[in-house]
């Protein structure tokens, strides 16, 4: 432990993107690499998986070729993958961990920016805590805040009443590092599979859980969720997007797709944003507030999603149109 500290404070300006990908998701990277080189991303990239089940040799081949500059890490080379086994959201975590970077942003796979990424370092509650977390839609459950309740000694009054969406994590190792292995002592595999995930959906709130049972300081972005997507029937339909302190948009998840889970040749068209209201979560997900209008997006905003949806039709080799 004491060396791994000692190595971050020698590499205290190492800041870097973190993307975990698998076979399922390998395309929807592939978006993300290149949607991160047209907005003008300097910073440096590893893409993590585990295995070659979960990513083939013919698809990190792939990727090596069009991005030679990106680290490719098999996290099975470096943690005990019989004893793990990291498939799915649980990966997250340990790719944090097994970074070279000091300073980690952890980005989905389908994670699309409408400012650089690298302006989430200069955050002030990022550089008060060393941690910088988003919420999501949802609150917790009763059965998640009792559960939380029975493993912690504080208030459940100290606990987020939100859920957080894990598509963006940004984490400081040399500030943090025992909070980030609390969570992944939450996520590894016996943990998450007796109890973690009975309770929690996935590593989402595993993040600031982990801090918290250790007493440390975690930080939220204040602002709640937007929708970004096309006016139906007065309402926004289409993905979640996050807003910075100032309610502006800095970055959403889905990618451009309706719901690529259930199409992945039905492009959603963007044309506004509009702040939380109400949700209907459903297939496609649509938000209404009565207290705000739509808003549209200013020019640079509106050229990076055009660039997006290029993008993404060049790499699903969709017909333009």
């Amino acid at each position: 432990m004491a060396k791994t500290l000692e190595y971050f404070s020698r590499q205290n300006n190492l800041k870097g993107i973190v993307i975990c990908t698998g076979n399922g998701h390998f395309l929807l990277t592939l978006v993300a690499l290149h949607a991160l080189q047209s907005i003008g991303n300097t910073m440096s990239i590893e893409v993590m998986f585990s295995t070659s089940t979960d990513l083939s040799a013919s698809n990190q081949k792939l990727l090596t070729n069009q991005f030679p500059a990106v680290r490719l890490v098999d996290l099975s080379t470096i943690f005990n993958d019989s004893y793990l086994e990291l498939r799915g959201w649980e990966i997250k975590p340990f790719a944090v961990l097994a970074s070279r970077f000091q300073h980690v942003l952890l980005i989905d796979s389908d994670v699309l920016f409408l400012e650089k990424p690298s302006v989430l370092f200069e955050n002030e509650l990022y550089l008060r805590t060393g941690t910088l977390f988003f919420y999501d839609r949802l609150d917790l459950s009763p059965k998640a805040l009792r559960w939380i309740r029975s493993i912690s000694m504080k208030s459940i009054g100290t606990i987020p009443h939100r859920t957080q969406e894990s598509g963006v994590v940004l984490i400081d190792k040399g500030r943090t590092l025992m909070g980030l292995l609390s969570t992944c002592k939450l996520n590894e595999h016996e943990q998450r599979e007796r109890v973690t995930y009975k309770h929690l959906h996935g590593d989402k709130d595993t993040w600031w859980l982990g801090f918290y049972l250790l007493d440390m300081a975690y930080s939220f972005i204040p602002s709640r969720t937007a929708s970004i997507g096309h006016i139906h029937r007065h309402t926004v339909c289409g993905h979640i997007l996050h807003l910075d302190q100032n309610h502006q948009p800095i970055w959403w998840n889905g990618g451009l797709f309706k719901n690529r889970y259930v199409n992945t040749r039905d492009i959603l068209p963007i044309e506004v944003w509009l702040e939380e209201g109400t949700w209907t979560l459903a297939i496609y997900s649509c938000l209404i507030n009565h207290r705000q209008k739509p808003r549209s997006f200013n020019q640079y905003q509106r050229h990076l999603i055009e660039n997006y949806t290029q993008i993404t039709k060049h790499v699903y080799n969709i017909a333009p149109g």
